[in-house]
């Protein structure tokens, strides 16, 4: 709900919306710090946000960054789809 906050997961990769009220940077911070135990990475633009988490202990990248990744993967399984299917 609009407003709220809320946590989406999907095969290990949780997005994380704040409340209304809550600034998104602060919650990063704070789960930053907490997640020591795990590797969490940053999605933000924000080059400040992304210090911030560097600093806690959290790896930073930008969305363009995120969306070249996602790009490269999905060539690289089609590529070995297609590797696959024509052997």
């Amino acid at each position: 709900m609009p407003g709220e906050g809320s946590r989406e997961s999907y095969t290990g990769v949780d997005a994380i919306y704040t409340a209304a009220g809550e600034l998104a940077d602060v919650k990063i911070g704070q789960m930053a710090k907490a997640e020591k135990d795990r590797r969490i990475y940053v999605v933000f633009s924000d080059r400040l946000v992304q210090q911030d988490a560097w600093m806690r202990g959290a790896m930073r990248i930008s969305a363009g960054e995120l969306l070249n990744i996602i790009r490269d993967t999905e060539e690289e399984i089609r590529s070995e789809l297609l590797s696959f299917c024509f052997q």
